[in-house]
């Protein structure tokens, strides 16, 4: 019917500014206004309190926030339609005479076409003619694979109480389950310190049940994302239709999740610098760069500790930084000539984010300078040439000793005499 997506990104920074970025989507499923509700929430706490929330403060350091609340933006608006129905779910795809619509939830390309979808029709979970086939499925898709900074997903929905991650259409487990649940079981934990309630968490395809071209599954298969499905209250009573008393509750207890989640991921490999160049080093001489990271959500990718830099603002340079053993790296500044200035951080790689020290911010950098050129007339190195120069050169008058460290020869020619002096006579 071409209604709009509509979404926010939230950020202290220009959009195109390489940083992890989270999504968080709501409304795949019409009938599902808590999950409406709860991503609002979240968009307008990040805008609300981005200055006076330190851990809000935090996650948009490092980080930016994208919020969809209604993806499923036609079959929405019939849930609230005058002859519509408070309880449709499907989007409004007419399929012929007075059959309408596809489960948004099993149009999805990973394990399409599999358990828990129907190919009838009629069923509230049609899965299309092919994975894919809805524009709702096509432009959340597109953006997604248009931000590859995202790197944390939860997909809300409502009811039963559940945080559920991949995989959803099989009951194999997913190879970063460990990873899955160092997150996902704080985030439960976070969910019953506000409220006191009970979210079941785990996989859900063994947790829930087979449910096959779901959007969580493809964000995490295939873009390489932390993703799942949050079922928002509640376990039965009021089902689909929410009372407003529970609405708040509701979204403040899986806020904390939502933080949590971002939380944990950012803080995913920290990095500490333990030997680093100061502020000014010598010219033409190389410096070392040593860091620790344990990462402590997932592992480390091949090469995934970098150190990068660019010289005098030119273009980014990177080196992988070589294991020296107890979780530690080593990797070398360049050399750089007299006046210049090198701007260098570190980063470290899992599957599912880069961290960034100093700060973990993507415009924090540490400045490493040399000092300014000397002029070579100025022998005594006083910051002028003057007489003392002359008498300097005086001294050293005649044949060089050592011509490797005749600074008195400024010609180079073997020999302290009346054209150096001119040399000097000229620069003062």
């Amino acid at each position: 019917q071409g209604r709009v997506i509509r979404g926010i990104r939230i950020s202290r920074y220009p959009a195109g500014t390489m940083l992890p970025a989270f999504i968080f989507t709501g409304t795949l499923h019409a009938r599902e206004w808590a999950s409406t509700m709860t991503t609002m929430w979240i968009a307008d706490q990040f805008v609300e309190n981005n200055t006076i929330d330190p851990r809000i403060a935090a996650v948009l350091d490092s980080a930016e926030v994208f919020v969809f609340p209604v993806q499923n933006p036609d079959g929405y608006e019939y849930t609230w339609a005058t002859g519509g129905n408070r309880l449709w779910r499907k989007n409004r795809r007419l399929i012929s005479g007075t059959t309408y619509g596809v489960d948004l939830n099993r149009n999805w390309g990973l394990g399409w076409g599999g358990s828990g979808s129907s190919g009838t029709t009629s069923s509230d979970t049609y899965r299309g003619t092919a994975a894919f086939s809805e524009p709702e499925s096509v432009g959340m898709r597109d953006f997604v694979i248009a931000h590859p900074n995202l790197v944390g997903h939860i997909d809300f929905h409502s009811y039963s109480q559940l945080w559920l991650w991949p995989w959803s259409y099989t009951t194999t487990a997913s190879p970063d389950q460990t990873a899955l649940a160092a997150v996902g079981i704080p985030m439960q934990t976070a969910i019953k310190a506000i409220n006191q309630k009970t979210y079941t968490a785990g996989p859900s395809g063994s947790t829930y049940g087979l449910t096959a071209g779901c959007i969580d599954d493809w964000t995490y298969g295939t873009q390489g994302m932390m993703a799942g499905t949050i079922e928002v209250r509640d376990t039965g009573t009021y089902g689909f239709v929410m009372p407003t008393s529970e609405i708040l509750p509701n979204a403040k207890e899986n806020f904390a999740a939502s933080m949590t989640m971002m939380e944990k991921l950012l803080a995913s490999s920290p990095i500490t610098i333990t030997l680093a160049p100061g502020s000014l080093v010598a010219d033409n001489t190389a410096s070392t760069v040593e860091v620790q990271t344990v990462p402590v959500v997932s592992t480390l990718i091949t090469n995934g500790v970098r150190l990068k830099w660019n010289l005098d603002g030119g273009t980014t340079q990177s080196a992988v930084m070589t294991s020296i053993g107890s979780n530690k790296y080593r990797a070398s500044l360049p050399a750089m000539a007299c006046a210049s200035q090198v701007s260098w951080f570190v980063e470290a790689e899992t599957k599912f984010i880069i961290t960034h020290a100093p700060l973990n911010k993507p415009t924090s950098f540490n400045l490493t300078a040399t000092n300014s050129c000397r002029n070579p007339a100025d022998l005594d190195g006083s910051g002028f040439v003057d007489a003392a120069d002359i008498g300097y050169m005086l001294l050293d008058f005649g044949p060089c000793g050592d011509p490797a460290n005749c600074i008195a020869d400024l010609d180079h020619s073997g020999d302290v005499d009346s054209a150096d002096v001119g040399l000097v006579l000229l620069e003062m």
